[in-house]
């Protein structure tokens, strides 16, 4: 009788019907997919702040490069797109200070653009950026170069952000954005070659 009971108990024990397996899969599915975007978007904020930390540094390293070397160095970025270029330019003079208390133009060397083109990272894009005017950049005939030696001919390139030798640069601000519409402001003062960072918000909340 005990064995027949012992039996009947351990026949009455059911696994997980293949039905049941599928509905739970289901479930799963369907709790990731509403989850998912909750998690990443932190990590996408994360990774924009963290680009324009480089592209900050990727400016003080072009103005120290500028100082050191006796030479122009210019930025570049691609409008709406994810690609940047920094350009040594020595095919232009250093003496744009005495053109320009001369009225002169400064005369070009021999020599062609040294380019190194870099991308941001995946979700991160160029916006808009505003560059102001600059004596010494319209005398060296690149305040208007939207042309560059980039390898992507199909890219609408910004207009150039300058680095000078005497460590002055362009006055200029950018924004990028992340796949989540977040945006984050960069500002580079031009008397003293300063960057700022700002905080990443959304359209029209970012800033320096």
């Amino acid at each position: 009788m005990i064995g027949n009971r012992r039996q009947s108990t351990r026949g009455d024990r059911q696994g997980f019907t293949l039905v049941e397996v599928f509905l739970t899969l289901c479930l799963l599915v369907v709790i990731g997919a509403l989850v998912w975007p909750i998690m990443t978007k932190p990590f996408a904020h994360q990774r924009l702040q963290k680009t324009a930390d480089r592209i900050r540094a990727a400016w003080s390293r072009a103005r120290v490069d500028a100082m050191d070397d006796g030479a122009v160095y210019v930025f570049r970025y691609a409008i709406e797109g994810n690609q940047y270029l920094i350009e040594r330019r020595d095919d232009l003079m250093v003496t744009a200070d005495v053109a320009l208390d001369q009225g002169t133009s400064p005369s070009r060397v021999s020599g062609a653009p040294q380019s190194v083109q870099r991308f941001l990272p995946t979700g991160v894009t160029f916006v808009t950026g505003e560059i102001e005017p600059d004596n010494r950049a319209t005398l060296l005939g690149i305040d208007s170069d939207t042309s560059s030696t980039a390898t992507s001919s199909d890219a609408s390139w910004s207009l150039p952000i300058v680095f000078y030798p005497d460590g002055t640069t362009s006055t200029a601000q950018l924004i990028m954005k992340n796949e989540h519409d977040r945006q984050v402001r960069l500002s580079l003062r031009g008397l003293t070659g300063v960057a700022r960072v700002g905080d990443v918000g959304s359209d029209g909340e970012s800033q320096p």
